[in-house]
């Protein structure tokens, strides 16, 4: 079956976007893809490092913290809520 519901035979598909970017930017624009690359030294090396570890640290302790946070507000709502006798379920009273 060579006519698929969905498939039109006489259409191409649409370019991609990395397509219409090259053509846009012109032959003389055009970035080459190795171009972004630098050769670090040891110690630039080292140091990336070490930043990238920080700011892991830094996003899992700000991680750790919302939840912290998140944990005592809910249990102090639970609490605030059970003081007001909200949690439990109003009774309907019906009439006879």
């Amino acid at each position: 079956m060579k006519n698929l519901p969905f498939h039109n035979s006489n259409t191409d598909p649409l370019p991609d976007a990395n397509d219409i970017e090259r053509e846009m930017l012109g032959p003389q624009e055009q970035v080459d893809e190795h171009e972004h690359y630098i050769d670090l030294s040891e110690e630039s090396r080292r140091r990336l490092e070490a930043d990238k570890r920080t700011l892991r640290n830094w996003m899992l302790g700000l991680l750790l913290t919302g939840l912290i946070i998140g944990g005592i507000l809910a249990v102090g709502l639970v609490w605030t809520m059970n003081r007001l006798d909200l949690l439990s379920p109003p009774t309907l009273h019906q009439s006879q």
